[in-house]
């Protein structure tokens, strides 16, 4: 009886098993030959409160600090920059609008996303300082790279700006 059990078991099994295998519709993904194309991209990018926008009333007081910034910015960088007061006040444009926005008092949600803001604020005051002690020690050809400072400071303050919602910070 026993070996019936064991045979009959298997019996039944590989008939259940064929059984559902010749009932497979068009759907069977195993009748389809593999494809080779990549999945479909997902969205990578997290969204979490500290990456979206701020409160209206919070963008109302960052914004025309940072208009007023740029257009300082814009001004100094207008001709080129080959002396020392103007890299120095340059330097000060970038560590002044970050001590006024640092000022503000965030949305706690959004605290983490506008320290890095008012961050970006500060390195452009410290890429702008090590190049001034640069020319300080002799070194006149780090005014070549005034530009690229300015480029690169621009571009993290205006996506950050553009994440946020500042507009007057985002050249809008």
């Amino acid at each position: 009886m026993g070996t019936w059990r064991r045979s009959g078991c298997a019996a039944i099994a590989a008939a259940l098993a064929l059984g559902l295998g010749a009932c497979s519709g068009d759907n069977d993904p195993a009748g389809e030959p593999p494809t080779t194309s990549p999945p479909e991209p997902a969205e990578t990018k997290p969204i979490s409160p500290q990456e979206s926008s701020f409160p209206a009333e919070f963008r109302k007081q960052v914004d025309p600090i940072c208009a007023g910034a740029q257009k300082e910015i814009d001004k100094l960088a207008g001709t080129e920059i080959r002396d020392r007061p103007t890299l120095q006040k340059l330097g000060g444009v970038y560590g002044d609008t970050a001590s006024k926005l640092e000022k503000l008092e965030p949305p706690k949600q959004n605290a983490t996303a506008y320290k890095q803001f008012t961050d970006a604020f500060r390195d452009g005051q410290d890429l702008v300082k090590r190049l001034d002690s640069e020319v300080g020690r002799g070194d006149s050809s780090a005014y070549q790279r005034v530009r690229s400072i300015l480029d690169q400071v621009d571009t993290n303050v205006t996506d950050l700006a553009g994440q946020y919602g500042f507009t007057g910070c985002a050249g809008d």
